[in-house]
């Protein structure tokens, strides 16, 4: 992935990563989606603390394993132009999906309190938190509203996150 497309997800979801490598690169600004609704009522908040170096290994699994189906939920009375929601298909279990606690079925409605323009941008979003400190994704699990807000414990040497950052660019 190119320092620019990084720069566009980094800017598109809102996400503060490690370093400052998106400085100067030329972004698009959203807003958030809590400054124009609010979480609905009863939102069950989940707070998980997930080793950054089990993170890391489950990206780097790549490929099968971390492969998911996000489809595109369509509500007969959701307005055009309103933001798109995703239901996951065919986790596996071990893959990043998994890790973060997402299950087959759950509809995915934001990530760091932005809509999530598609299921690229997602896994672009889980790629990228490899760098964060932390982060949330909203999601619709059998009709009950969740937040699962992640605190990621930095326990690879900052060498391995500076050798791997100079190697994206």
């Amino acid at each position: 992935m190119s320092l620019r497309a990084i720069c566009i997800v980094v800017s598109i979801l809102g996400i503060t990563v490690l370093g400052s490598a998106c400085s100067g690169q030329q972004t698009t600004t959203v807003d958030p989606l809590s400054k124009s609704r609010s979480l609905p009522p009863g939102t069950r908040q989940i707070k998980k603390s997930i080793s950054r170096k089990e993170y890391w290994q489950a990206i780097e699994k790549g490929g099968d394993i971390n492969r998911a189906r996000l489809v595109e939920v369509f509500h007969r009375d959701r307005d055009p132009g309103v933001r798109p929601e995703y239901r996951l298909f065919d986790i596996r279990e071990g893959s990043v999906y998994d890790l973060i606690g997402l299950k087959p079925l759950d509809i995915l409605i934001s990530a760091n309190d932005y809509s999530v323009p598609s299921g690229s941008h997602f896994w672009q979003y889980l790629q990228l938190l490899r760098f964060a400190n932390d982060a949330t994704v909203e999601i619709n699990r059998d009709g009950r509203p969740m937040v699962f807000n992640y605190s990621f414990v930095n326990d690879l040497p900052q060498e391995v996150i500076e050798e791997y950052s100079q190697s994206e660019e």
